[in-house]
């Protein structure tokens, strides 16, 4: 399907959540992973997100506080990994920013299994930075 098809498909299926369009752009505001929900599978060809990490408790951050235990914040995790698999293309590309001790903690997670074998998502490359 084309870039122009899949775009006018996920319009479609937005039409209720406020958004700002461009020529080739969509912006859209609302709870992410509501807004995740309703947008049709594999149209997406490039995810970035940038999640609260967690695991540096800085309060002026938002939601960087809001799990106790860093289960809590995989569980919350799998939850969007969910929806970023089922939109994305098959050849579509996610980037997911987090810090480098919850990055050890997703990929090794028995609550995390998409960084596991069969992947629907396949782990290719890991950049870290330290804080």
């Amino acid at each position: 399907m084309s870039r122009e098809k899949d775009f006018e498909k996920i319009i479609k299926n937005i039409s209720t959540i406020p958004f700002y369009r461009g020529k080739k752009s969509l912006v859209m505001k609302g709870d992410s992973l509501k807004v995740l929900k309703n947008i049709p599978d594999h149209t997406i060809s490039l995810i970035l997100t940038d999640p609260p990490y967690h695991s540096t408790q800085k309060k002026n951050i938002y939601g960087d506080t809001s799990f106790k235990e860093d289960a809590h914040y995989i569980e919350w995790m799998e939850e969007y990994a969910k929806e970023w698999v089922r939109v994305l293309k098959p050849n579509g590309s996610l980037f997911c920013f987090c810090s480098p001790s919850m990055s050890a903690k997703l990929e090794n997670s028995e609550l995390y299994p998409f960084f596991k074998q069969p992947l629907p998502l396949k782990l290719t490359t890991e950049i870290s930075h330290n804080f």
